[in-house]
Formats: C-alpha cells, structure tokens, sequence
C-alpha cells in the first residue's frame, strides 16, 4: 500500500527479493547458454580432430599393405601368432595380469613406463579436480581385466589401447640414368647421415630400382610384359622404357614416359613370375654397396641383393599409440612413432623427436640394429583409447573371416575432453571407420595375400 512516505519496508523486501529472483533467472539462463556453448565448440574441436586423425591414417595406410617376414602364418593359435613378425601387426600394451596381445618378436614396441597413459581414474581426477561428474561408458576394472567381452572391449573407455604396427611403400619417380652396379647409389641428393636424421614426413625417398638382370648385372633391356607386372605397375611400362620394333622393351632415357609409380624394386632372382617388388621405407639409405660378400642361404649375387632388399632389420616400422598427455586437461595422446636405429641416445618422452618405447636389438644377416620407436607426429591430446583391427584380428571363433576384406583396417578412437568453463564435465565422443590399405592391392596380390593369410580367423587375446 503506498502512502504520502513512500512504499513500506514489507514491500521494498518483495520488490527486493522479485528483482534478484529475475536477475538469478537471467544468470542462470546466460550461464547454461555459456556452457552449452562451451559443449558444443569441444564438440565441433573432437569432430575436426577426428577428421584430421583419419585422414592421416587413410595417407599412411595406402602406402601400406601386407608383408611377411614369417609366411607360415595360417591356421595357427592366438599364442602362436604373437611369435610371428608380419605387418600390418595389432598388438596390446602388456600390463599387470596379462601381456598375451602384444608380440614378443617386436620388443621395441613396449612402451617404456614413463611415457605410458596412466589408469584413466588418475587421468580424469588429474583434468577434472575430482571424480568427473559426467560418467564414461565402462568400468575402472576394465583395464585390468583380461579377457574382456566383445561388448565390453567394444564399448569401455577403461580397457587397454591396441596399437597398429605397418610399413609404408616409398614413393618416386623413376630416372633412367643409372650408374653402375658396384657404385649406384639410390638417393643422389642427401648423405647417409642426412637421411637418417630427418623425420619421415620431410624423408626424399629413394627412387625405384629396375636395373638388374638375373646374373645381377646393369641390363638396359627386359621385357617388362610379364604376367602380373601391367596390374602391379598399373600402367603399360615403368617410366623411361619404351618398346621397340622387334618387341623388347628398353631403357630410353630421352623418352621418358614421366609416370610416377608406387616405389618398387627388380627381383631378378624371381623374374618368371613376379620381378617388381614392392619396396618398403628402410631405417637407413640404401646401399647396394654394403651387401655382404657372403649371405647364408644366398650364394648368387642375386639372391643376395634379394636378401638385402627384404631384410626385416632394415624396415622402418610405423606405430600409432596412445601415452601420457603433457598438456592441461589432456586426456591421452596419440601419436604417431617410426623406427630409429641408435635409439638409446634419444630421449624418453612424448613430444616430436623423443622416444616412447624401450630399446632393443634387431639382428639379421644385413645387420644389428639397436633400435627403438620416436615419435614424429602428435595427432591429438583428447584420445584416451585407440583400436585396430584387421584381417587378422576379427571374428574369432568363427569358422572364417567376413567382417573385414584382407586389405581392411578398422580404426575405433575414443575422445574425451573436459569443458574447460567446468573441468568437471566430459564430452566423450566414440569414432569408427574402416581404411584401406593399397600398397598391394592388385588381384596378384591379394591371391598371395589371401593364400598367406589363410580364411580361418586367428583373432587377438584382449
């Protein structure tokens, strides 16, 4: 009621307590719209950053493909499979209770404790403050516990990583003037030492290599119409040879054909039937002149260079992992490492040019290598799991493989980021796709591929 005083303390109390009840109405709506905001730009950032990982992962995988170092690989157990070495290799991080998923051949893939992701309770009370107050699908036992259900490995943000080990083609235009045999080196631009001490994503790559006949001479003409040899190359002949009237096919260095092929090299010791092999990236630059005078198994000059060029201490393997994340409210960081010879003189750590894994030693009859995994891309601070699959791994038990094709690789990422306005709330996003590898994927190949392979599953102990 007002009066000639004005109004009475009872109302302005009213009045008071109406305003400050719209101011909070007001708040409340201009905070929630705040964090809705928030939600929806780590959203949008985890969207592009998956887009950004497969895409990388789509590159690297079709330079890649099959190879088998072991070739009894078919009709074997899970316990079986983890002594053999061949790639595109998944395997799981050994932890307390269970070390049966990762692959005793390959040692230098273990990754050293300090780099490792701790349990992911630790992580989120790291990032958060305190018990997160947005759950993540799964259970904290997951990463302890072996084996998991298909549903629950397919669905928990606690179980362990798989880690996918693989091998990329080298990629060049060929030239067709070639020194000698006793002298032709295969990268003319960069010493020995600078090959090495370059990071893949900025490596020249060695060119291919066609120019040995069977007696292991320089040649200027083979007859390239082989079987196999059109589909392999996918084109009618290798850069720089042209056929001649009378039908052979020679090196004519002033009509090159200008056609830039899958990195290759020439098998003279297997020239009836498939000559052009597939070369893969090595830890080294090539040296034909370092091929030991004697090789066990080898005693042509031919089979020697063979054995050089598929010696499996000389492969520059490829891994992506998941390990610690460094920076504030990361969750996981994934990564992208190669193989490095001299590894114990490199740093342990997560960042571009340190290495996360253990070192060991790589021997054969080319050469011993010590050697570990260095990291030389960071794909992502948000990735707290990470799952491959391929040919190899899927549907076990069953009597043969028909989820995935065998130059397939499935990939499963699994972000989770706190709001940076609230650390207490997550958003977890779950991303699946399926890649191709194509390094090997004419029908020649994937005769082989499938021969080598077997169709019985195999599967992975998780």
């Amino acid at each position: 009621m007002k009066t000639a005083c004005g109004y009475t303390l009872l109302e302005v109390a009213i009045a008071s307590v109406l305003f400050f009840a719209a101011i909070a109405i007001v708040l409340e709506s201009a905070t929630a719209a705040k964090r809705l905001q928030a939600q929806i730009i780590v959203q949008d950032d985890l969207e592009q950053q998956a887009e950004m990982i497969i895409a990388t992962m789509s590159d690297d995988l079709a330079r890649s493909g099959w190879h088998f170092v072991d070739t009894q690989v078919a009709g074997v157990s899970q316990a079986q499979d983890r002594q053999l070495r061949y790639y595109p290799m998944v395997q799981i991080q050994p932890n307390a209770v269970d070390a049966s998923g990762f692959n005793m051949r390959l040692p230098w893939t273990r990754l050293a404790p300090s780099v490792a992701r701790p349990p992911l309770p630790n992580v989120l009370r790291a990032v958060t403050g305190t018990t997160a107050a947005t759950p993540l699908p799964g259970q904290a036992s997951h990463a302890d516990q072996a084996p998991l259900t298909e549903d629950e490995w397919r669905t928990s943000f606690y179980a362990r990583s798989s880690e996918l080990v693989f091998l990329r083609s080298t990629v060049g235009s060929w030239t067709t003037d070639r020194p000698g045999v006793a002298s032709r080196p295969l990268d003319l631009t960069l010493t020995p030492a600078a090959y090495l001490a370059q990071l893949p994503s900025r490596r020249s790559l060695p060119l291919l290599n066609f120019t040995l006949d069977n007696m292991g001479y320089e040649t200027t003409a083979e007859d390239w119409r082989l079987p196999g040899q059109h589909d392999r190359l996918g084109v009618f002949f290798a850069s720089g040879f042209r056929e001649t009237s009378t039908g052979w096919v020679e090196r004519t260095p002033g009509i090159p054909y200008g056609v830039t092929l899958d990195g290759g090299w020439y098998d003279p010791s297997d020239a009836e039937s498939a000559p052009i092999k597939l070369s893969w990236e090595s830890m080294r630059k090539p040296d034909i002149t370092q091929i030991p005078a004697t090789i066990p198994g080898a005693p042509t000059v031919a089979a020697r260079y063979r054995a050089y060029m598929e010696a499996p201490e000389r492969l520059r393997e490829y891994m992506y992992a998941v390990v610690r994340s460094p920076v504030a409210f990361g969750t996981g960081r994934l990564v992208r490492a190669y193989r490095r010879p001299q590894a114990s003189s490199i740093p342990l750590g997560v960042e571009v040019g340190q290495r996360i894994s253990q070192v060991a030693t790589d021997s054969g009859a080319i050469a011993s290598e010590e050697v570990g995994m260095v990291v030389d891309r960071v794909l992502s601070d948000h990735v707290v799991r990470v799952v491959f699959d391929t040919y190899r791994t899927v549907d076990a038990g069953a009597n043969t493989v028909t989820t995935l094709s065998v130059n397939q690789v499935r990939v499963r990422l699994y972000f989770a980021r706190p709001l940076a306005t609230d650390p207490r709330v997550l958003i977890s996003r779950v991303v699946e796709t399926t890649l191709a590898m194509r390094a090997r994927s004419s029908g020649y190949d994937i005769d082989q591929i499938f021969n080598t392979l077997g169709s019985q599953p195999i599967g992975i102990s998780r």
